[in-house]
């Protein structure tokens, strides 16, 4: 797979593994994208832990103007598959330290 990084805003937490993103693709062209992040499975809604992924993820994103996601495919729902980098670090890696999201099986 062909992967591409883009520089990105955060739109709003969708839950504790999935972001939505405003990601700029060119100059004056952007695209507002689902983002599932890599490599990691929080709990669905109304499953325990759910509220703790979720803001343990809202805290990660806390003061991030940019950041970068990077996109080599899309899943069966056309969200994409990313692995997104902010200040702090690369957010599959910071969530899975949390322990509030297990490893993607």
């Amino acid at each position: 797979a062909r992967c591409i990084t883009y520089p990105a805003r955060l739109l709003h937490i969708v839950d504790g593994d999935t972001v939505s993103v405003m990601a700029f693709l060119d100059q004056d062209i952007y695209a507002v994208k689902a983002v599932r992040l890599a490599r990691i499975d929080a709990p669905e809604a109304r499953q325990e832990g759910y509220q703790a992924a979720f803001e343990a993820l809202r805290d990660l994103f806390a003061g991030e103007e940019e950041f970068t996601v990077t996109v080599c495919w899309h899943d069966k729902y056309g969200r994409w598959i990313g692995e997104v980098v902010v200040k702090k670090g690369n957010v599959s890696d910071l969530m899975l330290k949390t322990g509030t999201v297990k490893p993607y099986r």
